[in-house]
């Protein structure tokens, strides 16, 4: 990709796949969503066009893209993760979920690559990610940009059929072998998540989503992921309690047509946070950078510029 390169880095024993490039004083840091998600599925429109004037770096979270999942999910009984869970659930809630272990990842990933006081961006899951990065690890974070972000409620829509699935691992082998044999049902899951896009935007996203299905095997990460966050009336994570504790300028990007996460829960948490500022993408999904890529790269231009 124009003016990114490709790295390697090792974390936990774990390799670790991330995209860096670009320059400047400041350093934006992308976190990519779940599902057949990585670091180029969601940031690919972005992230050229932010590196001609900034550093970026996207990792591919352990357990998606080119990373491997790590050998256990374990968190330390001593992470300051304790400060966002009463703490005698932490073991039933936090230890052994992928999603609280990316948030320390992501602490170690900014510490390893010597970054601090980034921007960092997160959409969807990489959103609560991001989240529960800046409110336990304020000190690396100056900026904060969630994008249609999970964990601002435990009242995400989501089929029964999902937390279903989620507690089978054979179900959850059928649905991929269905998806991987049935392209036409990616194509389905992708116009259900974006709104109205054009045709070249739907069968690019369509056939990168196929690729990424595919490739993954049983895709580990997601359905831990799956095992640990769904419950039968929604998802068990939610930072909204603690949003008041942000001391960072925090940016809001919500699709207004997002099935997954209604843009009422952007509304709500931006009137929690000190200082927020919510934008909606008026015809918009779940994917506002990939659904419009120069609009997203404008307002995350004037974001870094005024804040």
């Amino acid at each position: 990709m124009s003016g990114l390169k490709e790295h390697i880095l090792s974390l936990d024993e774990t390799p670790v796949h991330f995209w860096q490039g670009g320059s400047g004083e400041k350093t934006i840091v992308f976190v990519h969503g779940g599902g057949s998600d990585h670091a180029l599925f969601s940031w690919r429109a972005v992230l050229p066009e932010m590196s001609q004037s900034y550093q970026v770096v996207a990792p591919d979270l352990p357990g998606y893209g080119l990373s491997p999942c790590p050998s256990s999910w374990a968190i330390s009984p001593q992470s300051p993760l304790r400060t966002l869970v009463d703490s005698r659930k932490f073991d039933e809630r936090v230890n052994q979920n992928p999603f609280w272990y990316h948030i320390e990842f992501t602490r170690k990933f900014l510490e390893k690559l010597e970054l601090q006081r980034v921007t960092l961006v997160g959409i969807s899951m990489g959103g609560g990610i991001a989240l529960g990065t800046a409110l336990c690890y304020p000190e690396l974070v100056e900026r904060l940009c969630l994008v249609d972000s999970y964990a601002l409620t435990s009242r995400m829509y989501l089929s029964p059929l999902t937390y279903l699935f989620s507690r089978s691992d054979g179900l959850m082998r059928f649905l991929r072998n269905q998806v991987c044999q049935h392209r036409r049902l990616i194509r389905w899951g992708i116009r259900w998540l974006t709104y109205q896009p054009k045709l070249a935007v739907l069968e690019t996203l369509a056939l990168e989503a196929h690729i990424s299905f595919c490739s993954r095997g049983e895709h580990p990460a997601w359905r831990d992921f799956l095992k640990a966050e769904m419950t039968p009336t929604g998802n068990l994570t939610s930072f909204f309690p603690h949003l008041n504790r942000l001391e960072i300028p925090v940016q809001i990007v919500h699709g207004a047509k997002d099935r997954l996460i209604s843009v009422a829960v952007a509304r709500r948490a931006a009137k929690r946070i000190k200082d927020s500022w919510l934008t909606v993408f008026p015809n918009c999904g779940h994917l506002p950078p990939r659904e419009y890529p120069e609009y997203f790269c404008a307002l995350l231009r004037q974001f870094l510029y005024f804040w």
